[in-house]
């Protein structure tokens, strides 16, 4: 347990009467409480608290200082530009002199062990030195693996030739320094971004979504835009977005009747569809998207199907034909 700090997060009990402390502390030669008070790392100055007389004492902050669920810390700090007591020959040293310049140099050796204070590096009660947020500055050069390092040390490090992972380094991984395969020795590339160009690596779910959408049919359905004719109207404004202008793409149907691509464009700018001839008052007019379609190779027919050699019963009953 500290014995020279307390720590809070602030409950509204708190925060309206006051944090309690029980550790002793001192006042400077002007009567100064010396203790310091944190809320949220920030050090309070000491007009917006002050120092009950309850038992136990409580700081009590100002509440335009300190808030529900903020860290608070009371912290003891000791430490003054000048002795506290200064003696002189042929004074009476009295008891509460005596005890005054004794208090100041132990409260002094217990913040020091504990870093209340916020001067010295310490273990606080840990198995790790605590620095309270500071910097510790003025490092040698490092020379042995266990030292610690500066920033100008960090800096200078060429680390795409010293950062290897399982014989990998950062340099492998920069397309302007490869000069060779990248062999991933079996291993897989995992949790790799969505593809959006034609050189960029793909994941297995985009290629078997892309193979869906091709062999399935599981992308986006054809669109189907519906009209009627008025008998003088040409142009029609499709429904869906025309993915391509070619009008051999597009099934189109007035009154039931399938037309000819030549008698219908696709007018890409208005997204519109323009009849060469208007339909007439009252036809359902129907455009079914229809897409590309895929080039297949012609199968030959000069294939050599070899010979079937017959059996030595070779008169076989076929049936009749009716």
């Amino acid at each position: 347990m500290a014995i020279t700090y307390q720590e809070y997060i602030a409950t509204s009990d708190q925060v309206a009467n006051g944090f309690s402390f029980s550790f002793p502390y001192l006042s400077d030669n002007s009567g100064v409480a010396l203790l310091d008070v944190y809320v949220q790392g920030v050090k309070l100055s000491p007009s917006v608290y002050t120092i009950s007389s309850s038992t136990p004492k409580k700081i009590v902050i100002l509440v335009t200082d300190v808030a529900e669920g903020n860290e608070v810390r009371i912290v003891r700090n000791s430490s003054t530009p000048s002795p506290l007591v200064d003696f002189v020959n042929g004074s009476i040293l009295t008891e509460s002199e005596l005890d005054r310049a004794y208090l100041h140099n132990y409260y002094l050796s217990q913040e020091a062990t504990e870093g209340a204070g916020g001067e010295q590096l310490t273990k606080k009660g840990t198995d790790h030195y605590d620095a309270d947020g500071a910097k510790i500055t003025d490092l040698g050069t490092p020379t042995a693996a266990t030292d610690a390092v500066t920033k100008s040390y960090v800096d200078d490090q060429d680390f795409a030739d010293r950062a290897y992972i399982d014989g990998l380094g950062l340099d492998h991984f920069d397309g302007s320094n490869l000069s060779a395969n990248v062999d991933m020795n079996g291993n897989r590339l995992t949790n790799i971004g969505e593809a959006l160009s034609p050189s960029d690596v793909s994941s297995r779910s985009y290629v078997s979504n892309a193979i869906d959408e091709a062999t399935l049919g599981t992308g986006a359905a054809p669109g189907v835009s519906k009209h009627t004719g008025t008998g003088s109207q040409t142009d029609f404004t499709l429904t869906f977005a025309a993915n391509h202008s070619n009008s051999s793409s597009y099934l189109v149907s007035i009154a039931g009747a399938v037309q000819d691509p030549d008698d219908y464009t696709i007018v890409g700018g208005t997204n519109d569809i323009r009849f060469t001839t208007p339909p007439t008052l009252a036809a359902e007019i129907l455009v079914i998207e229809r897409g590309y379609r895929s080039a297949f190779s012609e199968i030959p027919s000069d294939y050599d199907y070899g010979s079937i050699v017959g059996a030595t019963d070779s008169s076989y009953d076929y049936g009749s034909v009716a």
